[in-house]
């Protein structure tokens, strides 16, 4: 009796040391998670939000290399979002029925990779770089994604990696959807940087193909943007459009009375000698708001027109 007792007592503590240990191992795990957040929320790029990822799984999986997959739906191969291996970035994975288990919530370590289905086409660099390897899946907001944990060893991963990848679940989620939505993001500035650089090209291409000279002044008439230093020979050192006209006062007042209408004006000709030579140019512009009306300032175009007012004459 004494002796069943005994057990019985030994059991108990067995499990209360087990349950202590176990508390303490979600306790670590946790704080690791927490300060995974905290190291992706102060990254300043996609990249650092990844290695602050393999760090915090690191102190708990040993692994040689990472790669994160995503795609946007169901019809289409997976695509590689950050990877440790530069050679991997640009490939593309095919979803098989392993893939679909992990998508779908799974961890799955994998003792021998090249014999299922989505490795087998893989190139033999990645073949020899991973002998096992442990993958696990994420629904995001954009679609599916996919964490795969490489090792050079065979049957490297255990019951118990795949247990701490679990528990890492969330941590997964965070870091993925912020590599994500940065990736976007930088998509989205790259191809608008882009429009606006052949905007901005195509302006120019415009405005030497007609002759034009572009400004634009704010309502104190300095100028904001000129497209072209010199115009009919005529150097432009002035920042107020109206001192461009010195020596001219009645067109400098006629130039203004048309501004502080506040309307759009065409074709306002001034006449100007330039080393003895009469020029001609003419002055279009219109003014411009804000969203709320307010009025920014005017803009418009200078057209030399000597040429035609000699035919004329």
């Amino acid at each position: 009796m004494l002796s069943c007792d005994s057990e019985k007592l030994q059991e108990t503590l067995l499990d209360l040391q087990r349950t202590q240990e176990r508390e303490t191992q979600l306790r670590i795990e946790n704080a690791a998670i927490l300060e995974g957040v905290s190291a992706m929320a102060g990254a300043n790029n996609k990249r650092q939000v990844f290695n602050s990822l393999l760090e915090v799984l690191r102190k708990f999986i040993a692994f040689d290399n990472a790669i994160v997959l995503t795609r946007d739906d169901e019809a289409s191969d997976l695509q590689v979002l950050m990877s440790t291996v530069m050679a991997l970035d640009l490939s593309h994975w095919q979803v098989g029925s392993t893939f679909n288990r992990c998508i779908n919530g799974e961890c799955i370590a994998l003792y021998s990779p090249k014999d299922i289905e989505e490795f087998k086409n893989k190139s033999t660099d990645l073949l020899n770089i991973c002998h096992s390897s442990l993958i696990t899946g994420v629904k995001i907001s954009s679609g599916d994604a996919m964490i795969i944990l490489m090792s050079s060893e065979k049957g490297h991963f255990t019951s118990s990696c795949r247990r701490v990848l679990n528990r890492f679940r969330p941590l997964l989620e965070r870091a993925i959807i912020d590599i994500d939505y940065r990736e976007r993001l930088q998509s989205l500035v790259t191809a608008r940087t882009q429009e606006l650089i052949h905007s901005q090209q195509r302006f120019k291409d415009f405005a030497r193909t007609v002759g034009d000279w572009f400004w634009e002044i704010d309502t104190d008439y300095k100028f904001s943007y000129i497209s072209a230093s010199q115009i009919a020979n005529h150097l432009i050192d002035k920042d107020n459009i109206l001192d461009f006209f010195d020596g001219n006062e009645d067109f400098k007042h006629k130039f203004r009375s048309q501004l502080q209408q506040n309307k759009s004006f065409e074709d306002l000709e001034w006449q100007l000698f330039i080393d003895e030579k009469e020029q001609w140019l003419s002055f279009s512009g219109t003014p411009y708001y804000n969203k709320h009306g307010l009025l920014l300032g005017y803009r418009g175009t200078v057209k030399n027109i000597s040429v035609r007012k000699k035919t004329i004459i």
